[in-house]
């Protein structure tokens, strides 16, 4: 997962804090549409979408983390518009 490390920064680094790991998803999922398909498609369990998320927000802790970012619990609603825990991070 270490290889979404500079999208993930690329994301981190457009938005205004506070934010959450949700939303880096999101644009994560929107600015790498093919490699974020094919990391779904690699994935042989009936979840999917939950693992590569979950992949994902803790490279997201390590990269925000390294940028002096803040994190905190937090809940939104994720891609699928259910409420779920997350962290919320600002500066």
């Amino acid at each position: 997962m270490e290889d979404w490390d500079a999208s993930i920064t690329e994301v981190v680094n457009s938005l205004s804090t506070p934010f959450d790991s949700h939303l880096v998803i999101k644009e994560l999922a929107h600015k790498n549409q093919r490699r974020y398909v094919d990391a779904l498609a690699a994935i042989k369990t009936e979840t999917p979408f939950h693992q590569l998320h979950s992949s994902l927000g803790r490279r997201i802790k390590v990269v925000c983390d390294g940028l002096g970012l803040k994190g905190s619990d937090s809940r939104s609603p994720d891609m699928f518009g259910q409420q779920s825990k997350c962290q919320k991070w600002s500066r």
